[in-house]
Formats: C-alpha cells, structure tokens, sequence
C-alpha cells in the first residue's frame, strides 16, 4: 500500500464563521468563547458607576456614589445576597447616607451603617453570621 503525501491546507481568512463552530450559547459582541466550546458573558468585577441622590436598592457589582447637599438617605444593600458578592458606595454629597443591612448583618451586627461626608466603603458578602465585611 503506498501512501500520498498530503498537501498542507491553510484555512481562509474568515472562513470559520460563528455559525460553523459547534458551541453552546449565543455569541454577540459581550460574549467570548470559552475552552469548553460556550459562549460567556463578558463582566468586569463592577457595574459602571451609578449617581444617587435618594432611596436606592443595589445589586451585586455596583458601584454607587451618593450626592445630596442636605436630605439623607439610605442606599439599601441586595437581599439574599451570596458568598463573594461585592458592592462600592462612595459618599460625595454634604447629606449622611444610611447603607441599610436588608436583613443580612454588617460587620457581623445586625445594624444599618452610617457613611458620612467624604467617605467611602466596599462591603463584600461573606456569610450569614459575618454578612457584609468592609474592606
């Protein structure tokens, strides 16, 4: 039996189309391929910053800065939050700015914290018993 030598073939330039690749997932502009042939959403560690002057509820990832001249208000932390969720609050604002706990603890106490003028926090949640750990 006698064997050919086989010619070396180069793929296209854009000849492998995303339709052509067996991966699970959509792929958009946000996604990238991952090893195991999934399409991920593409996430930093933080939202992009949020300007708050009033009553706000967060969510994991976001970063807040408060600014009131004179009313105070509370910027409430996410309910049920998990293991390694983070949130940045920032206040800018001359108004004292309640972070109010949503049932979880803060620095292991059960009690709303206060941020003044000037200060900033990153609360990462820990468990229940710590709950919410400034950094």
């Amino acid at each position: 039996m006698a064997l050919t030598k086989l010619a070396s073939r180069a793929i296209t330039d854009d000849a492998v189309t995303i339709p052509k690749l067996a991966a699970t997932g959509t792929a958009s502009s946000t996604t990238f391929l991952r090893g195991d042939n999934s399409w991920v959403e593409v996430g930093g560690a933080y939202s992009d910053f949020l300007i708050k002057d009033a009553d706000f509820t967060c969510a994991a990832k976001d970063q807040i800065v408060c600014n009131h001249a004179s009313t105070a208000f509370t910027i409430t932390l996410p309910a049920s939050p998990t293991a390694t969720q983070s949130v940045v609050i920032a206040n800018a604002g001359a108004a004292l700015v309640t972070i109010g706990r949503n049932g979880s603890n803060i620095n292991s106490a059960a009690e709303n914290g206060t941020l003044p003028k000037g200060n900033s926090v990153q609360l990462v949640y820990v468990s229940a018993a710590i709950g919410w750990f400034e950094i």
